[in-house]
């Protein structure tokens, strides 16, 4: 047995050695203060790692070993290792083989079983052997420890908490590595109130917490989203003489950023740089986050412009578009196109929100040429842009009056962004196709983006009967004109004769009912009884559009009560009627025809 066990721990060696190493490493470092650093790369905020084999829980829970030595330590740790892989191989109950190899004569040893079977990822073979070590041993703080630990690696928290308070009643002190374990199992449940009162508890039995303890403290939820709790916390580790850790850091930064307490946290990011604590991506974010939350607009952009240029601080592009984000609300149109040009010194790229802003930055200046060729500079440099880029762009070429470059971007846009056309891009395309001469293709348009609902001016009762209205108000002129050119032919077709009704087989007619365009106040002008339509405005154009189609003689009127419109009797829409009809007559009974 004993030269088998030899021979399996030989062939084994090589296999075990990175659960030997882990063990051996931990055990040598009990005594340092540097756990923390390596700690928080293991542990995700928000409690996205599961895992309860950290380092600071192993050196913590090594603290009863450490006067093993090294050597010592690695040659158990490594025939344990062979004994439990046999057994796997094997498929053989490894409590029984070893004890038969004399793996299992006191506690201590057991505890290591426990570890490297957890280590190993069999927690379940942990508990089970632990269920049977009352049978062996006294009860011991060691394998107590071992045991919530697989309980924590497995995420079964109520068991973890039953074994916690089993453990005190059978009269045992739990150490800092059990009370470790609870605080995660806390932390994971969210149960700050009780992170809370295991913290007095430590302090009642005279246990230190360590670093690890506080993190973990400070990983629970506060219901209120009040970040005094944290704050507590860290001035407690202070005065523990504990140096907080990023992790902690970042965890208090983050509920000050959801009750949006800037001041307090540039104060805590001062802090981090005394302590020569590195500023991570997330924590700067929730400084940022406070920032542009609590502060106005003019001075949440003047923060953020510091601390892009503080060379201490790594700004990544979530960073630069929060800044940009705030130059945007402060309306800093030159200090974006700076940021821009800072992310691409650094080597940083944008995403499509950053483009955006950049573009309309470019727009807002008033440089629709910039903004066109950076679009194009984008597009070829492969970055995804959305619908919103080519709208900023295309409609400040509007703006500018070129009509290609509304239709060559507009033609992009169906290409690649075919489900982003939309009011604010149809209306521009449709005013391109009028002003290049194209009026049946504006026409086709304008009745396509109505059919799809991207135009909406109709505004018809539901009951009874009135006026037709035509909402312009949001609409550029050559829509207007269009607009108003089809209403007032739809209208005319839709009128019938009621004298026609006294005849049988006659088609029936009924008067015109009038169209109202209504327009914006600054569209009428004049005073008293004498109004009329401001030159260049839409209401200018919708009189235009009716003049030419019911003749320069039309009644039409210009109202501001109840509201600024322009109305086109049904009466005048009957005499055009009329004239059609009076004028196909002529036509039907001249010679020859």
């Amino acid at each position: 047995s004993s030269s088998s066990s030899s021979s399996n721990s030989s062939s084994s060696s090589s296999s075990s050695s990175s659960v030997v190493d882990e063990v051996a490493q931990l055990s040598s470092e009990v005594d340092k203060e540097e756990g923390g650093e390596d700690r928080e790369e293991e542990q995700e905020e928000n409690k996205e790692d599961g895992s309860l084999v950290a380092k600071g829980e192993e050196e913590t829970s090594l603290q009863e070993e450490a006067s093993w030595t090294e050597e010592d330590l690695r040659q158990l740790v490594s025939d344990i290792t062979s004994v439990v892989r046999e057994a796997r191989s094997s498929d053989l109950d490894v409590g029984p083989l070893l004890r038969e190899k004399q793996l299992l004569r006191e506690s201590r040893q057991c505890a290591m079983a426990l570890r490297v079977l957890r280590l190993e990822g069999r927690n379940e073979e942990a508990i089970a052997l632990f269920t049977t070590a009352d049978e062996f041993f006294k009860p011991d703080v060691a394998i107590e420890a071992e045991i919530l630990a697989a309980f924590g690696s497995m995420g079964r928290w109520p068991q973890l908490f039953d074994e916690f308070n089993r453990l005190k009643q059978r009269g045992l002190q739990p150490d800092l590595a059990c009370y470790n374990f609870l605080m995660y199992a806390l932390a994971m449940t969210d149960q700050q109130s009780r992170a809370l009162e295991l913290l007095k508890d430590m302090t009642r039995h005279q246990i230190d917490p360590d670093v690890a303890t506080y993190e973990w403290a400070m990983m629970c939820s506060n219901s209120t989203d009040a970040p005094d709790v944290k704050l507590g916390l860290l001035r407690s580790m202070k005065a523990n003489k504990l140096l907080p850790t990023q992790a902690c850091y970042r965890r208090v930064l983050h509920s000050l950023a959801r009750s949006s307490s800037c001041e307090q946290s540039l104060n805590l990011l001062n802090e981090m740089r005394e302590a020569d604590i590195k500023i991570d991506e997330k924590s700067l974010y929730y400084v940022l986050s406070a920032c542009i939350a609590g502060m106005d607009p003019e001075k949440a952009f003047q923060t953020a412009m510091k601390l892009e240029a503080d060379a201490s601080i790594t700004f990544t592009e979530l960073h630069y578009d929060m800044s940009i984000s705030a130059c945007e609300s402060a309306g800093k149109w030159q200090e974006i196109i700076m940021l821009a040009s800072r992310m691409g010194e650094r080597g940083v790229s944008p995403n499509g929100i950053t483009c955006n802003s950049v573009l309309r930055a470019c727009v807002e200046l008033g440089n629709w040429q910039a903004a066109l060729t950076l679009l194009g500079s984008m597009k070829d440099d492969g970055i995804e842009l959305d619908g919103l880029a080519y709208s900023t762009v295309l409609q400040a070429c509007a703006q500018a009056k070129q009509w290609e470059e509304v239709l060559r971007l507009h033609a992009m846009m169906e290409d690649s962004q075919s489900s982003a056309v939309r009011e604010d891009i149809a209306q521009p395309v449709i005013a391109a196709l009028w002003e290049l001469g194209r009026a049946e293709d504006a026409q086709k348009f304008y009745h396509e983006a109505t059919d799809r609902g991207w135009l909406r001016l109709w505004r018809r009762r539901r009951f009874g009967v009135g006026p037709a209205m035509l909402d312009t108000r949001k609409v550029v002129p050559q829509v207007a004109n269009i607009a108003v050119d089809i209403a007032l032919s739809e209208a005319r077709q839709q009128t019938t004769d009621p004298a026609a009704s006294l005849f049988p087989g006659a088609s029936v007619r009924k008067g015109a009912q009038d169209v109202v365009v209504v327009v914006n106040d600054e569209d009428i002008g004049g005073e008293g009884e004498v109004l009329e339509a401001v030159d260049g405005s839409t209401a200018a154009a919708v009189l235009d559009v009716a003049h030419q189609l019911l003749g320069k003689k039309a009644k039409l009127e210009c109202l501001r009560d109840p509201v600024a419109c322009i109305r086109i009797p049904g009466s005048e829409l009957e005499v055009q009627r009329v004239q059609e009809a009076m004028r196909d007559f002529m036509m039907s009974h001249k010679p020859g025809l």
